[in-house]
């Protein structure tokens, strides 16, 4: 089974880091990149309810804190779900730090496909910069260090990313971001035996379209790309496809359900397993310093 890179879980909670600013500057609603004074709290229309308005980056003085629920079906394993937390924290209006343990409660309903699993597993440190944030583009930038797989042997991956995005109207957006995971070597993966993970390395193309309904309903759906660096062939590309919603409640509470569907296609000798899916609900409450 692939599973989601750590920014994965970012987009299908709020997209993050592929939501869009409005299409023109509200002189009502000063820009991210508007002078202030040191150690001047953001204003409280910093972090609108819409979801496709706010910045790619948590509003100075935010915190974050998340419930996400996944579960997990592909043809080599059981059927089993995740439940963790994930938390961000913004040190400046541009610099984020965020961090996670998606796979804290790993329930497999007793066909023990949980075995060898920890709660480690996918666990995640990142920071986040914002680029720009006005006039309707935006432009950020991120590093995260992934922990795979925490026992025998334990496996890493560090991931490079840079998202752009656009938006009209205040109501529809689409977003691109493109990601480097750079991940040791896997001699091997259990679900699928046999088959030797020899390269780990993985570039990642996501296109995003989102449609903010209502101020407080969002829908977005996405097709995400992916290979490993160095795979010759036509099959050498494999993609992600996935949709879903965000429901605001106000500015501190956030809901979103999604699901996606992995290795879309033939299969590759270099995936884990083909048409692997995935449905996620995440809770999301944030701390506002105004």
């Amino acid at each position: 089974m692939r599973v989601a890179p750590a920014w994965a879980l970012r987009l299908a909670l709020i997209s993050p880091a592929l939501v869009a600013a409005g299409a023109h500057a509200d002189p009502a609603s000063p820009p991210i990149d508007a002078a202030k004074l040191a150690g001047v709290a953001a204003p409280a229309d910093a972090w609108p309810v819409a979801v496709v308005d706010r910045p790619l980056t948590l509003a100075r003085g935010m915190a974050s804190v998340s419930l996400n629920s996944v579960s997990v079906w592909n043809p080599a394993t059981s059927e089993r779900s995740f439940f963790g937390p994930t938390a961000a924290f913004a040190l400046h209006d541009r610099v984020e730090v965020d961090a996670g343990l998606p796979q804290a409660i790993c329930w497999d309903r007793g066909t023990r496909a949980c075995a060898g699993g920890s709660a480690l597993d996918q666990s995640y440190l990142g920071l986040a910069f914002g680029i720009r944030h006005r006039d309707g583009l935006a432009m950020a930038a991120g590093l995260t260090e992934t922990l795979v797989k925490a026992s025998g042997p334990a496996e890493h991956a560090t991931s490079i990313w840079f998202t752009g995005r656009r938006t009209w109207f205040h109501r529809l957006a689409l977003a691109g971001i493109g990601q480097l995971a750079i991940g040791w070597e896997h001699p091997m993966d259990p679900a699928s035996p046999g088959v030797a993970q020899t390269n780990q390395t993985r570039f990642y193309w996501t296109e995003q379209l989102e449609w903010q309904v209502v101020e407080r309903l969002r829908l977005f759906a996405y097709g995400n790309p992916y290979r490993p660096i160095g795979a010759p062939g036509d099959e050498s590309w494999a993609t992600r496809v996935g949709g879903g919603a965000t429901l605001a409640i106000g500015q501190r509470w956030l809901f979103a359900v999604g699901c996606a569907v992995d290795n879309v296609g033939p299969a590759r000798p270099w995936q884990y397993a083909p048409n692997a899916t995935d449905c996620r609900v995440t809770a999301s409450i944030y701390h506002l310093p105004w």
